[in-house]
């Protein structure tokens, strides 16, 4: 495989996002450059973000972060792999093998790159273990218990509402008549955030990013971050997380305070995500991954949204994963707040 050409990373991505902005398909958010500096600053990891070339016309965009001994496309996102502006002409698998290794004999900085590759061979095969996230599977070590559900956005909010069940439309409207509230900003409401979501990840056993990890995505200007907050008489008793990259919004991280669940907070706090991707004109809403068959999948399906499995794909046998350790889960459900809000952060970053 020909070379690979290192790139002015702000150039790199005003090229990308125009070659995005051209494409009749939408990426999603884990394919959004301007992440560069979120993972190479805040996390401390090396970010590659390459343009596919053929004969020197772009073809695909494909980021990976490098994360100790493993490659992950992407981590912290339940989306990766490569998105192809041109119909797929290659062997998807054999391309990242052959970036991989590229990177690893080359000794590549983390940046940004352009690569040729008509000339790609199955010659060389990386050293380190890959991790490809997406609806595609890979490579024969897969990991696919999780599932995503994604709405094509109607022009208004009328129709979109119309498109839903009368059932759907009377657990939003009840949500209203009980007295929930929504707010929508982005630093002003952080707090109220991170207090509801740490509050439910403790009770689901799971360490929860920190406050510096949601404030340093929100002083991302390509990020278009955005916050919103489901109140009960100014208290905040459901908290979410957006973010957009083009036509696509995700509610990436989403919790509710489960004695409140009884008022139907989660429903009207999707309803006024999807009202606000309507309004910016967006044109897919996408309520993030979900175990298959747990409760919260069975809650996504009320959207009558277009669901698909979810696959995290290894190019190498897993040997150890920390999130699979159950008896871990049951321990974190009984420390006291006090330790699991310091320590949390600290361990959700490396869970990627």
């Amino acid at each position: 495989m020909p070379g690979f050409l290192k790139l002015p990373t702000h150039s790199a991505i005003i090229n990308w996002d125009e070659l995005v902005q051209a494409n009749s398909n939408l990426p999603t958010v884990a394919h959004n450059p301007h992440f560069f500096p979120f993972f190479s600053g805040f996390l401390s990891l090396s970010p590659y973000y390459f343009i596919l070339k053929e004969n020197d016309v772009a073809v695909g965009l494909f980021p990976i972060v490098k994360t100790g001994n493993q490659f992950i496309s992407m981590p912290h996102f339940s989306y990766g792999g490569i998105f192809w502006l041109l119909k797929r002409r290659f062997e998807e698998e054999n391309i990242i093998q052959q970036i991989i290794s590229g990177i690893e004999q080359e000794k590549l900085e983390a940046g940004f790159y352009t690569l040729d590759i008509s000339g790609c061979k199955n010659e060389k095969f990386p050293t380190g273990k890959i991790e490809i996230r997406g609806e595609t599977p890979f490579f024969g070590n897969i990991f696919s218990e999780k599932t995503r559900h994604f709405i094509s956005l109607k022009k208004t909010k009328e129709a979109q509402l119309e498109s839903f069940s009368s059932n759907l439309r009377r657990k939003i409207n009840k949500a209203e008549r009980n007295g929930i509230e929504i707010k929508n900003g982005k630093d002003e409401l952080l707090d109220d955030f991170v207090n509801v979501y740490q509050k439910n990840m403790h009770k689901l056993g799971s360490p929860a990013f920190g406050k510096s990890f949601f404030r340093a995505l929100l002083e991302i200007p390509g990020a278009n971050a955005s916050i919103y907050i489901a109140c009960y008489f100014n208290k905040p008793v459901g908290a979410a997380f957006c973010l957009s990259y083009f036509g696509f919004t995700e509610n990436v991280w989403f919790s509710t305070i489960s004695k409140y669940n009884n008022l139907y907070p989660a429903y009207l706090l999707h309803w006024k995500m999807i009202e606000g991707a309507i309004i910016q004109k967006k044109k897919i809403y996408s309520f993030g991954r979900s175990t298959t068959s747990s409760g919260v999948h069975e809650f996504k399906k009320q959207w009558q949204a277009e669901e698909k499995p979810l696959y995290f794909s290894n190019s190498k046998p897993e040997i150890f994963n920390l999130k699979n350790q159950k008896w871990l889960t049951k321990i974190w459900k009984l420390l006291p707040p006090f330790v699991v809000n310091n320590v949390g952060p600290i361990v959700a970053k490396r869970i990627y």
